[in-house]
Formats: C-alpha cells, structure tokens, sequence
C-alpha cells in the first residue's frame, strides 16, 4: 500500500493571496493543524498548477500531502503518499520509500481529525479513487 487518498465536501473561499488554484485555505488549516499535532510541515507549493501540496515529516519519514478540487462543485480530493519512492534501479540498491504505509495512515489519521471539524462526506481509500463502493468513512490501517 502506497497512499491513501480521500475526496471530501464543503465551501472553500478564495485565498487572499493566491485565488489560483482552489484549495489554498484547505492546505494552510492542514498545516496550521498538524503542526500542533507534531508533525514537520513544509512550505506550500502549486502541484501540478492544479492544487496544493506540503510535505509532513515525523519521526525520520517524509510524506506528500496534496489537496486539489475534483471538477464537482465543493468536492475535493486529498493524496497522502511518501515524498520519494525509488524505482527499479533504485531498489536494487537498497534505497527504501521515505515513508511506510504505517505512516501514511498516521498523517490520513491526524488529517481525518482536522478535516471532520470542517467537511462532510470524508471518504478514504488505499491506493485508488475513494467511489462509494470502494471507501470507508476514516482511514483504515495498512494490512499485514
């Protein structure tokens, strides 16, 4: 399991300082949030000219948290995944993914606390599309 990803519901108003893309304000509460949760949070940063990310860092793991709208009116979508995953080659030479599926549940977990205060509808999935068929209602840990 490589991430978990949720889509959600609720207004969002335009930033102040960047109206482009949606989903600024969603980022900075996250930040703001974890943060009192005791994880590391980087800067914010436009991905992909569609949305927002961060990186979230605890102890010696290094995540990606990306926040974007899915096209439906007040809908979004959330992507917890490790910062780097090496490739083929990279396995081969020992190199490991900056985070496990262990800590992405922990930050889904600490993201899910922040967001239910605020949005409706929260769905969560390991590595796929949340859909109503294929989701639950809070993250749910990594199998064994």
């Amino acid at each position: 399991m490589t991430s978990q990803n949720a889509t959600f519901l609720g207004p969002v108003n335009p930033d102040a300082e960047y109206e482009r893309p949606a989903g600024l304000p969603i980022v900075r509460a996250l930040r703001a949030n974890l943060s009192t949760l005791n994880w590391n949070t980087g800067e914010f940063d436009n991905w992909r000219d569609c949305g927002w990310s961060i990186s979230c860092r605890r102890h010696g793991s290094e995540m990606q948290l990306v926040v974007a709208p899915t096209g439906s009116p007040e809908e979004w979508m959330l992507q917890i995944a490790p910062a780097r995953v090496p490739g083929l080659l990279g396995r081969a030479l020992g190199r490991v993914p900056s985070a496990t599926s262990v800590h992405c549940y922990e930050l889904a977990t600490d993201v899910h606390t922040v967001l239910s205060e605020q949005f409706a509808r929260l769905r969560w999935r390991w590595n796929g599309f949340p859909d109503e068929e294929h989701s639950t209602a809070a993250p749910t840990p990594p199998r064994q």
